[in-house]
Order: structure tokens, then sequence, then C-alpha cells
């Protein structure tokens, strides 16, 4: 399965902030899919900038294709520069979107709620199911904060969300409380999946701790009370210089409040430090979650911290289930499922949001209670192994993907001839090729004079390929590699920076220009327009019973490999696509494909020369 994912801020274990997307991603690809993220360069420190200034940048991590939109953001951003962010990356997005290989499925991941544009834009193009999560509820959350006040736009966004969950075949909450607020709005309970952020139980755990921490903080013997995440406005964070205050003033200088992140409101937040002259108020700049996971472990306490406002208690954070990983009490102050996870498993504390006498208090009472802070702690992870692992979050949110992805058709039967299939085809390709090789004669002596003067000769390489009814020919192309490439490296197959390639033949191969002379393959009769991939001989034995059914037709210079992904496609898919064609080929679905093929080949969808043999080869060969 093939998954379109957008998500404006993504971000890997090397990153400072959520991993939500990068780690449900990575558990997509093992189980077998090809995932292609559409982000921005945003969360991702080291994302590849390439030589100079680029809109697009692209890279692949952990089997997760990366295209990566030149859209800047931050929490220090102004609301009109926020909004200015969104909207560049919206309509990136929409563009990059359709332009990619074909997709199964498109899985848009707010906030903001804008994602959900590209997306569903996207899966409408393409002709595929459309699959939104929401994070928080929007436009709710904005207007909770004063971020968003115009009428106008508020009413704009409740069309947007009313539209996208119309849209969207499922729509995944990350919280029961998020379940409810769409039940009441009138979304079908059957189109909602629960899959609420999860814990990394590989990541974090009692034993992950940073034995140097409190040594470089001078909090050896202190109590710590961690609050790790943004600093803005919805985190409501002056509970925290107060709290501090109100323990200071009571003499408890063994209990420290460390906030480690950064955010619009830090500025302020470091100024009431400066101002109350506290000293048990420790920010540290935001950290990578491998980093983090070994702070939180030297903690003894964690803060899941918010504004008192009601639409903040749907929330889904990472930080508390960070926390119950890392077998350690959280403290919260949302009255609603986070509340009643750590009361009914005594997993910690509820506290009243905008109650710092309420936070300071509690902080005291668990400095004095190790062996009731300890048990917390062993329940809190006790809780995270049994209802909130990765693993099991993921391979529910991948279930529900694939519960609305059409399965693939049977294998193809034999696609009964008409007029078309026994002359109109034949005629259809000498009418085009004949065209096309007149109209296209002076680029094809441009092209090989190129080939000649750059590399030499040969001009055209000539490989066995397999045709109809298994009878093998000569295929041409522009030679685009080394004279007997085929002897070094990686043999039949590419590798990324191949230096096989020669200059000429890596632009010619960009626009599949080196296929050209296949045009006298098809005038010969060995080949035609539209057909299945032409392959290798070893490839056709290794999979015999498909290429039977196969190879009932010609192959073309174009198909739906050509036009649904294909170098970026695995063995499998390209197999499928094939076996799809046999069975509907007709002048309607010819005619189809050559107009698809126009904007695929100029746009260069699918163009690579970079996808090695271990992705490809995902189909066992059969026995000999």
């Amino acid at each position: 399965m093939r998954i379109l994912y957008f998500h404006q801020y993504f971000g890997t274990r090397d990153s400072a902030g959520a991993t939500r997307s990068f780690e449900l991603a990575r558990r997509f690809v093992e189980r077998g899919h090809q995932v292609t993220v559409v982000s921005s360069v945003a969360q991702l420190d080291d994302a590849p900038r390439g030589a100079g200034w680029s809109p697009v940048v692209r890279d692949t991590v952990e089997g997760i294709e990366l295209v990566l939109l030149n859209v800047p953001y931050s929490n220090y951003f102004s609301h009109l520069r926020r909004i200015s962010a969104f909207a560049r990356f919206t309509a990136g997005a929409s563009i990059a979107g359709p332009l990619l290989p074909r997709p199964d499925v498109v899985f848009a991941t707010s906030t903001p709620l804008t994602i959900g544009i590209p997306g569903l834009l996207s899966a409408r193009l393409r002709g595929v199911p459309f699959v939104f999560e929401l994070r928080d509820l929007w436009p709710d959350v904005p207007v909770a904060i004063g971020a968003l006040r115009s009428r106008p736009l508020i009413a704009a966004a409740r069309g947007l969300e009313r539209s996208l969950y119309r849209g969207a075949s499922r729509i995944v909450v990350l919280s029961e409380a998020s379940r409810e607020a769409l039940l009441r709005q009138g979304v079908p309970a059957d189109k909602i999946v629960f899959v609420p952020n999860a814990c990394d139980l590989d990541l974090f755990s009692p034993d992950t701790v940073d034995a140097e921490f409190r040594g470089r903080h001078g909090l050896d013997d202190k109590f710590i009370a961690l609050y790790a995440g943004a600093m803005g406005r919805a985190n409501g964070l002056d509970q925290l210089v107060e709290a501090a205050a109100a323990l200071q003033v009571a003499g408890r200088d063994d209990v420290v409040i460390v906030a480690v992140g950064d955010g619009g409101r830090r500025p302020h937040l470091e100024a009431r430090v400066r101002q109350l002259a506290l000293r048990n108020l420790l920010l540290l700049p935001p950290l990578p979650k491998r980093e983090l996971a070994g702070v939180l472990g030297a903690a003894d306490v964690t803060l899941t911290l918010f504004a008192p406002h009601p639409s903040f208690e749907t929330n889904s954070p990472n930080k508390f289930f960070d926390s119950l990983a890392a077998g350690r009490p959280a403290i919260v102050n949302l009255d609603g499922w986070l509340r009643r996870l750590v009361e009914e498993n005594n997993a910690g504390l509820y506290v009243p949001a905008d109650d710092p006498a309420a936070l300071a208090a509690a902080l005291a009472a668990l400095a004095e209670e190790p062996e009731l802070t300890h048990r917390m702690g062993a329940n809190a992870r006790r809780l995270a192994e049994r209802e909130f692992d990765r693993d099991a979050m993921a391979e529910r949110l991948c279930a529900a993907i694939e519960e609305v992805v059409p399965q693939r058709p049977p294998a193809a039967t034999p696609h009964p001839e008409g007029f078309y299939e026994r002359r109109g085809k034949r005629l259809l390709d000498l009418a085009l090729a004949g065209a096309a090789t007149t109209l296209a004669a002076p680029l094809l002596v441009g092209l090989a004079a190129t080939v000649l003067a750059t590399s030499g000769r040969p001009v055209l390489f000539v490989q066995d390929r397999v045709g109809k009814n298994g009878a093998a020919f000569g295929m041409y192309k522009f030679r685009s590699m080394i004279p007997d490439a085929v002897q070094h490296g990686a043999g039949f197959y590419l590798e990324s920076g191949d230096a096989r390639i020669t200059w000429a033949g890596r632009w010619m191969r960009a626009f599949s220009l080196d296929e050209l002379p296949q045009l006298l393959n098809v005038l010969k009769g060995d080949m035609s327009i539209v057909g299945p991939r032409p392959n290798l001989e070893f490839i056709v034995a290794q999979h015999r019973e498909r290429f039977a059914r196969i190879l009932q037709v010609k192959p073309g210079l174009t198909g739906l490999v050509a036009i649904n992904g294909r170098n970026r496609l695995k063995r499998s898919e390209m197999l499928d696509w094939d076996e799809r064609y046999v069975a509907s080929v007709g002048l309607r679905t010819d005619l189809e494909i050559i107009l698809r093929t126009i904007p695929t080949v100029l746009l260069r969808r699918g163009a690579s020369d970079d996808v090695p043999r271990e992705f490809i080869e995902d189909v066992p060969a059969a026995p000999a």
C-alpha cells in the first residue's frame, strides 16, 4: 500500500518536538507499506537544503520518503506570520501532492486545520480514500486562546472543518473527548477511529536516566518536577512561575521546577523569573527526543499543564505519554480523560488549571512521600505497557487505513479480443509511432550527436527483453551509461548517484528521452505504444505464473506502471498494474494512458535513478 502522508511539522527522534508522525510512518514501512511524507523544514534542523536555497528538498529517513517544503515556522511568529506560514505550506503541498506518484490512500494530520486542504485535494484528484487525523479541535482551540478572533475567518474555519469531516473516509481522534465532540456534531460513529498518542517504550523507561543531569545543574539533592514542551499561550505557564514563587516563600528549597522547551511566551517567563528572583525554576532550551528521555528519567515527577479552558480537555499531549513510558508520576491540570487516567490508575495527581497554590501543594506533598511517588511511577509504566504501547496504536491506525483502501483486483484473466485488439491497436501504433518518429527526427539526431560527442560509441544501447508470448526481442535506447555497464556496480539495478550514468544520460533519463528509439520497436511490431512494462528475461523467469498472463499482449512504451509511480514502485506493484492493464486493454484505456503520460514525463513523476534493489524486489522469486 502506498500512503501519501501530510504533516506540516514532521520530526524525528533527533528533533525537539512531537514525533507521532515519524513513529507511525516508520511502523507503516515495517509492515511493507511505502510512505511519502509531505512536510516542511520547520521541525527538522538537519533537513537537507541542497546547494543553495530550494523550494523543495527531498530526503529519506528509515525508509520514509520525505518531500520537504521550504516553509519556515516558529512558535515566536506573530499570529499574522503563522497564518502566512499555514497559507504558504497549504499552497505548496496542494501543488506537490498531486504531482507525486499515485497513492492508495491519503492521510493528513492536523494541526493546523488547513493541512486537510492538500490532503483532500490530492485524494480527490487521484481518486483514492482520504483519512483525516484530528489532533486538536480546530478552530475551537485558536478561538479559545484568542488567536482567531475574526468572525469571517472563524466562519471559514468552521466551513472547512465540516468539509473535511464530510470528505474523509475515516477521522482519527486522539482523545475520547474529541470523539464525543465529533459525535455531537453529527459525525457517524463508524467513521471515527480512536488512536491516542502513545508511549515509546523502547526510548523512555524507568532505567533510562541521564546520570549527569542533576550534577550539571546543581540538583543532586532536589525533588525535580519536569515540564517538557511548548511554551506558548495555550500552555498557561505563568502557573509554573507562581507555583515556584509559592514554594520559595514557604521555604521549600528542596523542590525545583525544570522547564525544558521554547515558544512565544518564553521571554515573558524568563523576565518573571528574574523579577521574582526565583532560585527554584530552571528554564532550559528544547532537547531532541533522544536526549529528553534521559532528562525525564532524572526527574521525580512530570507536569502536563494547559491554560484554563474547556477546549483543552480534549487534548492528548505527547509529554503525558512520555511520562508514563518513563515510569514517572504525571501531575495534570486537564479535568477530562487525563484526570481520569491518573486517578483511576494511581499514576499521578490532578490539580485544577490556573491554581498555582494547588500545584505547589501537590509538589510539596509528593516530595514528602518518596514511596508514594515511586509507586505512582510504577503504576504509570504499567499503564503505558497495558494501554498505550506505540506498536499497538500503530497497528490500530494501520488497520483503519487498510480498511478503506480497495483491495487489489484478482489476477487478470485473458481479455476477449475484439477488433481493436486484433487490428485497431496495431493501426494506432503505426500511426502514432510513424508520426512521432517523423516529428521527432531532428530531436533524435540531436540526441544521437550528443551521446556520440560526450561519451563516444555506441550511440544506441540494445538489450534483450521478453515480448508477447515470451518471444525475445532487442529493445533500443539511447545509451545513457558507460559501455558494458551491467558488468560493473549494481549490475542490472541502479544505486544512488550511480557513477555508471553519463552526464548526457542523466538528463535524458530525467525526461525519458533515452527511450525514444523504442519507436523503432513499435514500428517493427516488437512493442506497442501502450502495454505492460518490457522486462528482462531473468525477471520474467522469477515470476513465470504472473508473466504468463501479462505477456498475452505486447509490452509498451508507456503503460499503467509508467503513470502510477514508475521507478518508485515495488515489483509487486508493477506486476499488479501490468495485470490490470491486460484485463482492461482497449482503445479508451490506451488513449487515457497516452494522455496521462504527457504530464508524467514532463513533471518527472516517478523518474528516479536511486531506488535500491532491496526496495524494488519485494516478491520472492518462484522456485526454479
